[in-house]
């Protein structure tokens, strides 16, 4: 049995970054050895097993043979006669192509180093095509490096091309598309992303309701590229930053089913979608405006939701010159105040229960009309 550091942990120590997570090959061990050193195995698709002190991630070297559409569509082999060599190969760059063993000694087969001075992200071998999900991961990659200086090698972007035009992105799974797009949205230039797809054309394919908003060119990502200067890292926040752009509501729900996006997230985006416009000129309403919008949101039971709204509609209104009227400090202090406000008196006070709502609807409205008044 041997052991190996691969993947993400041996490029970025290469790239003198941060290791983070870190990834084990083992080679010539079998499950009943591993479950006999005390690994506990996780994982449907192939044996990967948790360490029982470090709880690392422990895989048997592996090939693969596709045997379907889509990125499911693989057969994996796991016996203790797999090498390094051929558990490298069927990874999908270059730049994680590499290991390194007890005595820190470099693997490197596919001169992942090679690339990684030349700043190039480079597919291991044609195997690659068989995988479209790796076109996603590609363009991620690229985000995450953007900042190197890290380009797509132009065989690499033909590899990828075949595998558009092949149509197996339709075979791609809602889940882990959103899963690459949130990680995506977690790197320094996510921008980079979704702009690397929409070259490659992906937005035919699918999420066809980003192709149109693409074309507007970069300013659609002035609010996003904003949120993350500020050091915004709410995955619901980023997203809503491109979508709510989209230009019907219904847009938004065919990309909400098209990526099973939580309800949560769906909400907030046709909410950012249908009253930004409204928050950012906080002003120009009057108290029973603003009240409707408080309580078509739900903002007076459930805070995280409108502070999401509130965030994302500062975001919009600051990274615009033309929006620089954002009102949604003063939309703050009202929450604040309406939410801290003691309504017992008004309660015990009330006769029925249309009363006790007529006189709490009446002192909000004139907490909101005070603050709209000396603003």
């Amino acid at each position: 049995m041997q052991v190996y550091l691969v993947g993400g942990a041996v490029r970025d120590q290469l790239l003198g970054l941060p290791v983070k997570d870190k990834d084990w090959v083992v080679v010539g061990a079998t499950e009943k050895q591993m479950y006999a050193r005390g690994f506990k195995k996780v994982g449907k698709d192939f044996p990967v097993f948790l360490h029982p002190k470090t709880r690392e991630e422990y895989a048997l070297a592996r090939v693969e043979k596709k045997t379907a559409k889509g990125y499911q569509g693989f057969k994996f082999d796991t016996n203790p006669d797999i090498t390094l060599y051929q558990d490298l190969k069927r990874r999908d760059l270059t730049i994680n192509a590499m290991a390194l063993d007890e005595d820190q000694k470099l693997y490197d087969p596919f001169q992942g180093k090679e690339d990684i001075k030349r700043k190039k992200l480079r597919h291991v071998s044609d195997a690659f095509a068989e995988d479209p999900l790796r076109v996603l991961r590609v363009a991620r990659f690229k985000a995450k490096f953007h900042y190197l200086g890290f380009e797509i090698a132009k065989d690499t972007i033909r590899l990828m091309e075949k595998i558009i035009k092949a149509g197996e992105l339709e075979h791609l799974s809602a889940e882990r598309i959103y899963l690459e797009i949130q990680k995506a949205l977690q790197t320094q230039d996510p921008d980079v992303f979704f702009i690397t797809l929409h070259q490659l054309g992906v937005f035919k394919h699918i999420l066809c309701e980003f192709e149109q908003l693409m074309k507007a060119g970069n300013q659609v990502f002035k609010p996003l590229n904003f949120a993350k200067t500020k050091g915004n890292q709410d995955n619901y926040i980023l997203f809503s930053l491109i979508a709510y752009q989209l230009d019907h509501a219904e847009n938004i729900q065919n990309i909400a089913k098209n990526l099973a996006l939580p309800s949560a997230l769906k909400r907030l985006i046709l909410d950012v979608h249908q009253y930004h416009q409204k928050i950012n000129h906080l002003k120009d309403n009057n108290a029973k405006s603003i009240l409707a919008l408080l309580k078509k949101t739900n903002a007076l039971r459930h805070r995280q939701h409108i502070d999401r709204i509130i965030t994302c509609c500062a975001f919009i209104g600051q990274s615009s010159p033309q929006q620089n009227t954002h009102q949604t400090d003063l939309l703050v202090k009202m929450l604040n105040d309406l939410s801290n406000y003691d309504y017992s008196a008004l309660i015990n006070k009330a006769t029925s229960q249309s009363q006790i709502a007529s006189s709490i609807e009446k002192k909000r409205l004139e907490i909101i009309q005070n603050h709209l008044s000396v603003s």
